[in-house]
């Protein structure tokens, strides 16, 4: 999914709140649903095809538990666990959403077939790819 989308799906996911968030909570919640592609940014300015971001250790959901231990400790005292929570099912619905193509092949309901986007199991599948074997062309 592209970015838009991304940042789409975590502003519907901000207004489930029962009560009116403020613009910052809204962006917080935008930010960690797409936290995932800020490799595509690097990848890109170090002359990298942005395009293989979805097969670096970094979109994984064990980088995703990661990326939310460091907001959490940063922001835990700024924003409420509510907000919190929200920001967290944003993270993870950016991997669904990513992946949602081929798992709607798999169970039959799209009729073209797209390749795994997400290595759900990293590090035990060990499908990902390393800078280093882009550089020696062995991906």
């Amino acid at each position: 999914m592209l970015t838009f989308g991304h940042v789409s799906a975590s502003y519907l996911i901000s207004q489930v709140s029962k009560k009116r968030l403020k613009t910052s909570e809204i962006l917080f919640i935008i930010l960690s649903g797409n936290i995932f592609d800020l490799d595509f940014l690097f990848l890109s300015l170090l002359g990298y095809p942005g395009a293989i971001h979805h097969q670096l250790p970094g979109h994984t959901p064990l980088f995703g538990f990661l990326y939310l231990m460091v907001l959490f400790l940063i922001f835990r005292h700024k924003f409420t666990k509510e907000v919190l929570v929200l920001a967290t099912l944003a993270l993870f619905t950016h991997l669904i959403l990513d992946d949602l193509s081929h798992w709607l092949f798999v169970l039959g309901l799209d009729k073209f077939y797209t390749p795994r986007q997400i290595i759900w199991l990293y590090p035990i599948e060990k499908h990902t790819i390393l800078i280093s074997q882009i550089d020696s062309g062995t991906n």
